[in-house]
């Protein structure tokens, strides 16, 4: 299992901004993953990929989490690690800030906790 505090980005002091569910609703957010592989064989030099997720929230220690562990599967097995992520995100609940979760993902069991304005915790630098 694979502990994550998943913060929301740009809060001052670290501490999530305080939005409405509505902000949320306007806003996309997105989480990249690329890889560059050298080659000859290629027409460039290089070949290129990248898988985007994109999400609701600025969870961005999670999301940032969730690519780093689906991307290679993807681009490894291709369209069926998606189906199967998509699957798994089907089975979570809601997120609701100030608590804390567990949920499968691709084989693996990810645990987070999703902070609420009442959290007063600094942010930690973590080994994702």
């Amino acid at each position: 299992s694979s502990g994550i505090n998943a913060e929301y980005g740009g809060g001052v002091g670290g501490r999530p901004r305080r939005k409405s569910r509505d902000h949320f609703s306007q806003h996309y957010y997105g989480y990249v993953f690329f890889r560059q592989l050298k080659g000859e064989q290629f027409k460039r030099g290089y070949f290129q990929k990248s898988l985007v997720l994109i999400a609701r929230r600025p969870l961005v220690n999670l999301y940032s989490k969730i690519v780093q562990i689906l991307a290679p599967q993807f681009f490894d097995s291709g369209r069926v690690a998606v189906e199967v992520a998509m699957h798994n995100f089907g089975s979570w609940e809601e997120f609701v800030p100030g608590k804390s979760y567990q949920v499968p993902l691709l084989g693996q069991v990810l645990s987070f906790h999703v902070p609420s304005v009442k959290d007063k915790t600094q942010p930690t630098k973590q080994a994702l």
